[in-house]
């Protein structure tokens, strides 16, 4: 196989990343990125109903607070390429001001993948640092009751 061939299939492969949003009943939304069509979201649900004590994200939080039946999802964007998508997460993210903790689940700005590093603001570190202290992660969640 040629390598122009080779590159073409890449290309064709990495374009079949989407772009998803969550939608919970109280208003917040999460905005991520999926490359096997329906994975990702289905890892969300399994992963809200796992005890993780250790790093619990604050999206999986949420869904076992409200219950995943009551999560509604959709594609905002399907067949981009890893490059298109993880900006298309970012525009997401800050357009809809998802990093803002009354507005959204964010966490980041996007675009780096699950596994990227959370820049936060003075505030997030603080009450983090006491929910570390309490050991309680359920002030992350910072919705009413």
């Amino acid at each position: 196989m040629e390598r122009t061939e080779q590159i073409k299939e890449g290309q064709k492969e990495d374009a079949s990343v989407s772009v998803y949003c969550l939608y919970f009943p109280h208003g917040k939304r999460y905005v991520g990125v999926e490359s096997k069509p329906g994975k990702r979201i289905k890892d969300h649900e399994r992963m809200a109903s796992l005890s993780r004590k250790d790093r619990p994200q604050v999206v999986h939080l949420a869904i076992r607070k409200y219950g995943w039946k009551s999560v509604q999802w959709r594609y905002l964007a399907t067949n981009c390429t890893r490059k298109e998508a993880a900006a298309l997460e970012r525009f997401f993210i800050r357009t809809m001001d998802l990093r803002n903790e009354e507005l959204g689940y964010n966490r980041t700005d996007g675009g780096e993948g699950e596994f990227g590093t959370a820049q936060r603001t003075p505030e997030q570190n603080r009450r983090h640092g006491e929910s570390q202290k309490k050991n309680d992660v359920s002030a992350w969640l910072n919705t009413p009751e």
